[in-house]
């Protein structure tokens, strides 16, 4: 059996596709990493908060979801790590992952077109050189990624 970890942007009980269709597939133990929203209060007093102000400024600060990366990575071996879109990852985290785990593929998964600016911040501009492989929804991606380093 291989070992994959699963890392997503969404909240854990949001409806994904790929997931189910990854969890059906029993040639790999699959490890879920979400980014869990379940927490993030959305209010006034949320909107105060030095976080959401980084997330705005498009540098999401989110040092608990790759904290638990972190995690996966020291104390388990894995031979593929999907990440979805990937726009909380740090290049750090990327980075430690292809020094931990040396013969792990890396792979980039997004349905969005992560060429927009609205798209991808500068945590995923920063961690594109660490992707061994991209997968995208759409041909006009292609050229695109291949211009930001992909």
């Amino acid at each position: 059996m291989r070992n994959l970890l699963y890392i997503s942007n969404s909240s854990y009980d949001k409806q994904n596709l790929l997931l189910d269709v990854i969890l059906n597939d029993k040639t790999y133990i699959t490890d879920i990493i979400h980014r869990n929203k379940k927490y993030v209060i959305k209010s006034f007093l949320n909107k105060l908060n030095f976080s959401y102000l980084f997330e705005k400024l498009r540098v999401p600060l989110n040092f608990w979801f790759n904290y638990r990366i972190i995690n996966q990575i020291i104390n388990n071996q894995f031979h593929k790590i999907l990440i979805v879109k990937g726009s909380y990852v740090f290049p750090i985290t990327l980075w430690l992952i292809k020094n931990r785990q040396s013969n792990a593929i890396i792979v980039n998964w997004s349905l969005d077109n992560m060429c927009l600016r609205h798209n991808n911040n500068f945590w995923y501009l920063s961690s594109i050189k660490f992707y061994d492989v991209f997968f995208t929804t759409k041909t006009s991606n292609i050229l695109g990624l291949k211009k930001i380093g992909a």
